[in-house]
């Protein structure tokens, strides 16, 4: 190759990869953190296509609902005509990711937000791919000043108060969430103690939750209706004993809306983490 050959080629290759990245305008968001992000950004506009549990954070109806974020399929996203497809370390199958990226789709998995840190870094990331940069440090700040007064809450308990998280499931009984669990995660964050002592989800007795005696305890009920029903009215008809447990006498026996428990840390997931945390300082 001859020199001026070689200037050609790397004029071309220096003007290609000076080129602005195209910021998508089809956009197909998977996990409910992620999807609220999209919104906070005010990128609504450019979403086609969602993944159940999102249904919840969507005011529009012409968005495609495209099922359960571990089970998608590729067929069902290729339908939407995405041009970014985005979502957890959760979405999934990869077969159907893979079929994706050889059609030519850009699909992007970002870490699950389960620190605040890493909220914070996923909002820069959303604004990138989604040409919305000029909101993502009023909407960083806006996160932060949550943190930093969830934060003083915690900072001003005299003591750590014990929090059970209830999971109601329909016919089968209502499950005690451990550590490792979602809602874990938004109780040690808002500076409660998660009081059940193992990993993961186990099904106990009344007696045994009594023992525990919580000061405080969160209920969800996950299902289409499940932040429009009374969870902790549903809770104390199925364990009548828990209303003579500390949170029972205080009443501080509260609803956790299912979507603070879904695709990590997001908006809302914070504005709970907050409610809970200001709950915890007047717990005496």
């Amino acid at each position: 190759m001859n020199s001026i050959t070689k200037l050609a080629s790397s004029a071309v290759l220096l003007a290609l990869t000076s080129l602005p990245t195209v910021a998508a305008e089809r956009v197909v968001s998977v996990g409910y953190g992620l999807t609220e992000l999209v919104l906070a950004l005010g990128a609504e506009t450019k979403l086609v296509g969602i993944d159940m549990g999102s249904k919840t954070a969507i005011s529009r109806d012409n968005i495609a609902e495209l099922g359960y974020h571990r089970a998608l399929s590729a067929e069902g996203l290729l339908t939407t005509k995405p041009d970014l497809v985005m979502g957890s370390e959760e979405m999934g199958p990869e077969t159907s990711l893979n079929v994706l990226r050889d059609a030519g789709i850009n699909v992007q998995v970002l870490p699950s937000a389960d620190t605040p840190e890493q909220l914070l870094n996923n909002v820069g990331v959303v604004a990138d791919l989604l040409d919305r940069n000029d909101a993502a440090e009023p909407l960083r700040q806006q996160l932060r000043g949550q943190l930093d007064h969830i934060v003083a809450l915690r900072e001003s308990l005299q003591r750590q108060p014990t929090v059970l998280f209830m999971l109601l499931r329909g016919d089968r009984g209502p499950r005690l969430g451990g550590d490792g669990t979602p809602a874990d995660r938004l109780i040690k964050l808002a500076g409660g103690i998660n009081g059940a002592g193992f990993s993961g989800y186990k099904t106990i007795n009344q007696e045994t939750l009594l023992k525990m005696n919580p000061d405080l305890i969160l209920v969800t009920k996950p299902s289409e209706d499940g932040d429009k029903v009374d969870s902790a009215n549903l809770l104390l008809k199925e364990l009548p004993l828990l209303k003579f447990t500390a949170a029972g006498q205080q009443q501080q026996i509260h609803k956790l809306p299912a979507s603070a428990l879904m695709g990590g840390l997001g908006p809302s997931a914070l504005t709970e983490v907050e409610a809970l945390a200001q709950r915890l300082v007047e717990i005496h």
